[in-house]
């Protein structure tokens, strides 16, 4: 009997106990005057909590023990009698320790209650599927996952469990289990009921917002609705709104109720901590010290964490936030805002837009960081239309309170996964992750479109050409913060605008964050930089991509007939310098923009009256004029004298410039001999400028008039006979037009892509196709156009129009390639930089109809960022965009005002649905259920949104599957397969007497989160680069076979592919590897046939999936076999090439 008893302080262990009655804040029981009634009965345990159930469950069986011992303690037999007592005695030893124990964890929460910022995190710890049967909670999770992922209806789902709790009746019904009758009636037959039991609904708060204004009202958290303001009154400009809040609404019986008409759904951050910490698949992740995880050196920066931004975040105590280990656990988040429209995108634009406010833990790994379980949804701001620019700070507001608590305090979570007795839980906000519009919105910078567009140096929009200038000052968060107070400080909106316009700055509640620092945390997203807007905007506009119009110079080089001439621009020239404002103002628009081209720094892609205010600028700034509008003179030898535009002639045919302009170009050969002696010498002194003044009075008009048709001629005004040649338009054209377009589909034909990899549409250049996304504009650019571009112009003459289209357009993809390698090192920083400069100083030169764009400038302040940040997987949109469709896609009533809390609750109900599907919180029984919810759901591999997010990360990038493998999965080797083992085990393994002679035979592996097969599977996803040895010059081939060593005493840790490499070139055809001279992007030609025998790689050799295509050259029959490398490593040129760095 004794024997049974359990020691109480291995009963309790780790498991945190509810009491009946629970301490409070103002609890002043003084434990130490109770007597042993008095405590057991504070020290009550709750019977209702699955966590006490052990406890209890020894109380009783003491219990027992102890009235069992007392039967015996009088019986006849001494031995009875002793043993009994010794029973007794130990019995109530454990009793007295239990009830030490339990008074004991009694204090240990009453003095926990003290901690500053203490929340109770016991909810979460209730674990509602550990008193379920286990066939309920397999349909429980079946029915949500439908409800919530497949969009299954409410009726639908209710069906399906009437269903299944008919299928569980008649499963049982011939069961001789007591509790067989019972589990059919455990199924609740209503979702949302199921849905409650799975305790995956958020806590959040609707703050009654105002539609007009969007000032958000925080009222008591327990205020009725009756009491709600009925108008806004906030004041602006000293004006109280007065907006309505309210609107009334009908039941189905006509009964008039009313509600918010716009709330906003706002999750409390320390809530979110409190769910994720109650995790046991993350506790190990959010309590490390990430900084130097992967090391410090910058030439092996794989993560944010292995850069040096982050260490730049401060602590309350001034010193580094995220370095040490002070015994709490200190989170550093990235933000996002992005607004949507809910009904889906539109070519037109977002009409209606709600917007998303993110946030993700940077200290979780790559791997899981953007796991839609993962992420804090903060809020959804309210439509039907976004907030302006400064009203997006009432909303940043209550996150803001939160983060400035969690930073000075923290919050105390009275229980974690991995700390029973609670743990205290810091968070600071590291760098804020939006398109530009949002970035320049959130952090309080102005528009990027206005005059101050950067945030990260002081360069104007009427420099922006100057942007390869190495000069620009860069901007501060003193200065920032300095502007901004006194934006919020000014008393009108007018006052705010004047200092906008000056500063570039307006005020953000993320500067309440002492330690926030925009100019450094406000980052330029590659996806939207570099896809969505460099690459858009090169074919778009530069190239003018259009299946309209003929290949030709394209649209920076149409000319058109309002083009300035010569004296037109002259006569510009001299107003400039010299003239007054009026007289700037009555020149036409297309001579103010070639005065702002020629300006070589001015953008000239501006309207009218911005054209006409930056050259005013302009010349002020040259010290032509003063500020006031005063013309600074001149010394007399320096001034100009071009001709007036009021100069009259003595003619009547022609009494000004203009007019004689006008005559010179449409006058036909009859006008021309029409002309008397002194207007054929007025034309003659203008337009021959070879013939002297002697000379010219001796010629008689015959002669004059044959020197002037000459002219004419040269000049393209008449033909050789005499005649005019008919001024209709030039002919517009486009770079990529109908031939080039057609060639770049005929290859997109060709090229064989890996599954993983996102396909570019297929009709490019086509409007009604519609508009390409992120991954689509990637894939166009750096897949297909190097391939068709490469073949066409990579032959041209050096210094050909051709030649110099396609190097400039290789530098921006070299450096676009090099800014989103997968681990990043100053040398790739440089390079990047070096590509980009170049990229944007030819693009000038060469395409000299174009201006430089904001996006454009930013792009060469990248490289910073790349240093204080790292790798771009970590802070870029593409997940952030992800989330905004899967919030699309929720069905809703598509009311404004309540379509919000509908996206909120789902997708954090998804959230929370997908955090179960874990081995922790399963019983093992269901762990196959995780596989199939995993094929089912997980998210679509293909594009850069998860592919690339991976591919360095240690839990994603092994190998081996995370099995173990059984004797009949063991098979034989041909024996041409098994030669070249025992060559391998030759080379590597020398050591080792004996290799395997059986071995697993895999269909398929994955590396880098990519699937390889073999050539019989798949062609475009057997195609690999691989290295025979660390070192080694890449090459290309085809998988033939994948196995792996067998052994069943774990997950296998070796695994080989056969492979048959393609053949090289033969160095007379090095020559028509036009695609090896930019050694970036990685492409080479290959023989388009196998070579020699096939040979066995360590799959840690493979480096990655290629693009291929078969092309045959011009004026060559043979085949060849183009491979594009679609990994994010440097590749080595075949050759020397004058485009490396």
């Amino acid at each position: 009997m004794r024997s049974q008893i359990q020691e109480a302080r291995l009963v309790i262990g780790d498991n945190i106990l509810q009491f009946e009655q629970p301490p409070s804040r103002d609890s002043h029981v003084k434990t130490s005057s109770l007597d042993a009634a008095e405590t057991a009965k504070l020290c009550l345990l709750s019977t209702t909590v699955p966590s006490n159930s052990a406890v209890i469950a020894y109380q009783n069986k003491l219990a027992q023990v102890q009235a069992f011992a007392r039967g015996y303690i009088n019986h006849r037999h001494t031995s009875v009698q002793l043993e009994a007592r010794l029973t007794l005695k130990l019995v109530e030893e454990q009793q007295a320790s239990l009830l030490d124990l339990l008074l004991h964890e009694w204090r240990r929460q009453r003095k926990a209650l003290q901690e500053h910022s203490f929340l109770d995190t016991s909810e979460y710890f209730l674990k509602p599927l550990q008193s379920l049967p286990i066939s309920v909670i397999a349909i429980y999770l079946m029915v949500a996952t439908l409800h919530l992922l497949s969009g299954l209806s409410a009726d639908a789902c209710s069906f399906v469990l009437r269903t299944s709790q008919l299928i569980l009746r008649l499963l049982l019904g011939e069961s001789t289990s007591i509790y067989a009758n019972s589990i059919p009636k455990a199924v609740h037959i209503d979702p949302r009921t199921v849905i409650k039991v799975l305790d995956v609904y958020p806590r959040f708060t609707a703050l009654l917002t105002c539609p007009e204004c969007s000032w958000v009202h925080y009222l008591e958290a327990d205020t009725p609705q009756s009491d709600y303001p009925e108008s806004c009154q906030h004041t602006i400009s000293g004006s109280v709104c007065g907006a309505s809040l309210m609107k009334t609404r009908k039941t189905g019986k006509g009964e008039e109720f009313t509600i918010p008409i716009r709330r906003y759904i706002h999750q409390p951050m320390k809530d979110y901590l409190a769910r994720l910490f109650s995790r046991a698949d993350l506790a190990d992740y959010l309590d490390r010290v990430p900084v130097g995880a992967a090391g410090k050196d910058l030439d092996a920066t794989r993560d944010i964490w292995d850069a040096p931004g982050l260490r730049k975040l401060k602590g309350p105590d001034g010193t580094s936030f995220v370095d040490g280990n002070r015994g709490e656990s200190r989170l550093v988040f990235s933000l996002n805002m992005d607004g949507f429209n809910p009904g889906g995108n539109r070519e037109a634009g977002k009409k209606v837009s709600v917007g998303g406010i993110y946030m993700v833990c940077l200290n979780l790994p790559p791997s899981i960081r953007y796991n839609p379980e993962n992420v804090f949804l903060v809020g959804i701001v309210p439509g039907p239309h976004g907030p302006s620019n400064d009203e997006i700070n009432y909303f940043l507001k209550p996150l803001v309170d939160d983060l400035l608590d969690l930073w000075e305090h923290g919050v105390f979570l009275s229980r974690t996964a991995k700390h029973p007795h609670g743990r205290r839980v810091r968070c600071a906000l590291g760098p804020l992750i939006c398109d530009l519009p949002a970035a320049r919105q959130m952090s309080g910078f102005a528009h990027y479109r206005s005059r101050h567009f950067c945030s990260e140096c002081d360069c104007t929009m009427d420099q922006i050409n100057d942007s390869v200038k190495q000069t620009w000052k860069p901007k501060t968060r003193k200065g920032h913060l300095y502007a901004a107070t006194l934006w919020k400080d000014a008393k009108t909106a007018e006052e705010r605008d004047l200092i906008t316009n000056k500063y570039g700055v307006r005020w953000s509640e993320l500067l309440r964050l002492p330690y926030w620092d925009p100019t450094m945390f406000t980052l330029i997203d590659s996806m939207h930089a570099f896809y969505l807007r460099l690459f858009q905007h090169h074919c778009r506009s530069v190239w003018g991509m259009d299946v309209e119009f003929d290949d030709g110079p394209g649209v920076t080089y149409d000319l058109r007939s309002n083009q300035p001439t010569d004296d037109e621009m002259k006569n510009a020239e001299h107003i400039l310098r010299h003239g007054t404002s009026e007289q700037l103002s009555g020149l036409s628009r297309p001579v103010l923009r070639e005065l702002c081209r020629q300006t070589s720094t001015i953008p000239f892609e501006r309207k009218k009256a911005v054209l006409i205010e930056q050259l005013l600028k302009y010349r002020i700034d040259q010290k032509w004029f003063t500020p006031a509008g005063a013309h600074l003179r001149e010394p007399e030898d320096s001034r100009s004298s071009p001709p007036s535009p009021q100069r009259s002639f003595d003619s009547d045919v022609f009494p000004d410039a203009q007019a004689l302009e006008s005559f010179w170009l449409s006058a036909s050969k009859t006008r021309m001999r029409k002309l008397v002696r002194s207007d054929l010498l007025i034309l003659f002194r203008r337009k021959v400028k070879s013939c002297s003044e002697a000379t010219m009075v001796r010629l008689k008009n015959p002669e004059l008039l044959m020197q002037l048709e000459k002219t004419r001629f040269k000049d393209g005004i008449v033909g050789d006979d005499g005649r005019l040649i008919a001024q209709t338009p030039t002919k517009k054209t486009r770079v990529l037009g109908r031939q080039t377009l057609a060639e770049i589909r005929d290859d997109m034909g060709r090229l064989g892509l890996p599954t993983w990899v996102a396909r570019a549409p297929s009709h490019p250049g086509e409007k009604k196709w519609g508009k390409f996304t992120a991954d689509q504009w990637k894939a166009f650019c750096m897949h297909h156009l190097p391939v068709t571009l490469t073949r066409l112009w990579g032959g041209a003459p050096e210094g050909s129009v051709e030649r110099l289209r396609l190097d400039n357009f290789m530098h921006l993809i070299s450096a676009v390639k090099l800014a989103t390698m997968y681990s990043m090192s100053e040398s790739r920083i440089q390079k990047y930089e070096h590509h980009m400069r170049q990229y944007i100083t030819t693009l000038l030169n060469l395409y000299p109809g174009t201006s430089l764009t904001p996006y454009q400038h930013l792009a060469l302040h990248f490289g910073r960022q790349l240093r204080m940040f790292g790798p771009v997987h970590a802070w870029r949109c593409f997940a952030f965009e992800r989330f905004n469709y899967v919030l699309q896609n929720f069905p809703t009533n598509g009311r404004f005002g309540e379509l919000e809390k509908t996206m909120f609750t789902k997708f954090c109900c998804l959230q929370n649905l997908k955090a179960l599907y874990t081995k922790t919180e399963l019983p093992e029984v269901l762990h196959e259920l995780i596989t199939i919810y995993e094929e089912t759901y997980a998210s679509d591999l293909r594009g850069t949104r998860l592919s690339e997010i991976f591919s360095d990360d240690g839990l994603f990038g092994r190998v081996a599957a995370d099995r173990t493998w059984e004797p009949k999965n063991f098979s034989s080797l041909s024996d041409e397969y098994l030669a070249l083992l025992k060559q391998w085990f030759a080379k590597y393994r020398s050591n080792e007497r004996s290799y395997p002679h059986h071995v697993i035979q895999r269909a398929s592996i994955y590396r880098f989160g990519h699937r390889f097969t073999s050539l019989d599977n798949s062609v475009e996803d057997s195609r690999v680069v691989f290295r025979l040895d660390e070192g080694a010059e890449w090459q290309v081939g085809s998988i033939l076979s994948i196995f792996s060593e067998a052994t069943t005493r774990g997950p296998t840790e070796q695994t080989w592919v056969v492979i048959k490499p393609f053949k090289e070139l033969a160095d007379d055809d090095t020559v028509r590897d036009f695609w090896s001279s930019y050694p970036v992007v990685g492409a080479r030609l290959f023989q388009n046939e196998c070579i020699g025998p096939a040979v066995l790689v360590d799959v840690k050799h493979i480096r990655c999936h290629i693009a291929s295509c078969v092309l045959n050259l011009e004026g060559d029959q043979r085949e060849y076999l183009l491979a594009l490398p679609l990994n994010k490593v440097m590749t080595r040129p075949i050759r020397t090439s004058k485009f490396q760095y």
